[in-house]
């Protein structure tokens, strides 16, 4: 049974780890009710948890409400009511009564059926249409996609298409390249900022794989960025890599040899999902086993979802993922009818899974 401190200390750790949290996911994840451990709820535990409160739990006064509304109609002229209460978090007609009186109010013609036909609002879609058509001939590699969010409108039905506009605006229409070539700009000018990054640093800071938008991969992007590339710390890599796998094939060998004493092991079984490291099969049950010489990356789901499916794959129940360094909270995890061990070689030698 946990103290009243220990969930008020696991709340805030959670919020501090997701400080967009709300009530129903705090209570879902950490199995605490805020209400029950904080007097002052969900707004006390982000004040201790030193997380500014997000916007869903700041208590705005009728007239804040208003003012975003007004604001957001004014660079928004054709919002609907859904768009403004789905994006604000408000409700117009008790505002302001419906959606022409909240137009009224901030001095934007609301653009109804009858009023599309009014020169008012034909000055205001042509010049909506001049600042598109200026924006692409100043940006040709922005996306039909970051235009209809930008201007809050859907190109195809003011230009016809994409295309035409290009061509209205003179660039060249580039279909499906120009993500490509912008993720290129990215990469070439973080290599630029960074001449020492690599690859791995790369794809994480530009959300992307190097080796799919480059066809000459790392080498090209360094050529393209004017950098040299770092041919000594490749060198160096290469070294530790080397020294990586020698030590993961020596780990693995223990477990192996730890295994053995339980019972039958088959090392690397092929599957219709990839390769198990091994399989145990004991008098009581058999068991997946999946080794990991992580140093000091945890195991995340991504390696539990691995050995459900072999799990599945091979018609078997109970997994076991064999660590190096303990770095997971959960010795135990229960997947319906699948349960799976989370332990270190010391602990599965000392008969930790049972």
């Amino acid at each position: 049974m946990k103290s009243l401190e220990e969930k008020r200390r696991m709340v805030i750790n959670y919020i501090k780890r997701n400080p967009l949290a709300t009530t129903k996911e705090i209570r879902r994840n950490v199995k605490v009710k805020v209400e029950e451990v904080f007097s002052g709820g969900i707004k006390e535990a982000y004040l201790l948890a030193g997380v500014g409160l997000p916007k869903h739990l700041q208590k705005r006064s009728g007239d804040e409400c208003k003012q975003l509304v007004v604001e957001y109609i004014k660079k928004n002229p054709d919002a609907t009511i859904t768009e403004i209460q789905n994006k604000l978090g408000v409700n117009v007609r008790r505002l302001f009564g419906g959606i022409r009186e909240a137009y009224r109010a901030a001095n934007v013609p609301y653009p109804i059926e009858g009023d599309r036909n009014s020169q008012a609002y034909h000055d205001f879609i042509e010049e909506k249409k001049k600042k598109i058509i200026e924006i692409v001939k100043n940006n040709p590699l922005i996306t039909q996609d970051e235009i209809n969010k930008l201007f809050n409108t859907n190109v195809a039905k003011v230009f016809g298409s994409f295309k035409n506009l290009c061509k209205i605006a003179g660039v060249k229409y580039l279909r499906y390249k120009k993500r490509r070539l912008k993720k290129q700009l990215e990469v070439i000018n973080y290599i630029k900022n960074h001449p020492n990054a690599t690859q791995r640093e790369i794809n994480k800071y530009c959300k992307t794989h190097v080796q799919e938008i480059f066809d000459g991969g790392i080498r090209e992007a360094y050529k393209l960025a004017g950098v040299d590339y770092p041919e000594m710390r490749r060198k160096i890599y290469g070294t530790v890599k080397k020294e990586i796998r020698e030590r993961s094939i020596e780990f693995e060998k223990e477990v192996f040899s730890i295994l053995e004493k339980f019972g039958t092991v088959k090392k690397h079984v092929r599957t219709k999902c990839g390769i198990v490291d091994a399989v145990l099969i004991t008098k009581e049950d058999s068991f997946v086993i999946e080794i990991k010489d992580y140093q000091s990356k945890p195991i995340s789901n991504t390696e539990i979802k691995q050995i459900e499916k072999y799990l599945n794959s091979l018609n078997l129940f109970k997994g076991i993922i064999v660590c190096s360094t303990k770095n997971y909270n959960k010795n135990k995890i229960n997947l319906g009818r699948h349960k799976i061990w989370i332990v270190t070689k010391d602990e599965l030698a000392n008969g930790a899974v049972r």
